[in-house]
């Protein structure tokens, strides 16, 4: 069986468009990666925010025996 030039021009142009399809679906991919990368840090923040805040909470409020006393 003989192939011809029209059938290998025909494969190439159908494996560069499978080669673009894939490649576009890989950028997809890598932003949608960046987003996920770019959430996990806000929370990040968030949660030191939080920890921070405790922190604060547990130092500068009184001490339970100190409400029960000037009560």
């Amino acid at each position: 069986m003989r192939t011809t030039l029209s059938e290998i021009k025909s494969t190439i142009s159908i494996l560069c468009l499978t080669s673009s399809i894939v490649s576009g679906c890989s950028l997809g991919v890598s932003i949608q990666l960046s987003v996920v990368r770019s959430q996990l840090s806000v929370i990040s923040y968030q949660l030191s925010v939080i920890s921070y805040q405790e922190i604060c909470f547990y130092l500068f409020s009184p001490s339970p025996q100190f409400i029960i006393y000037n009560s």
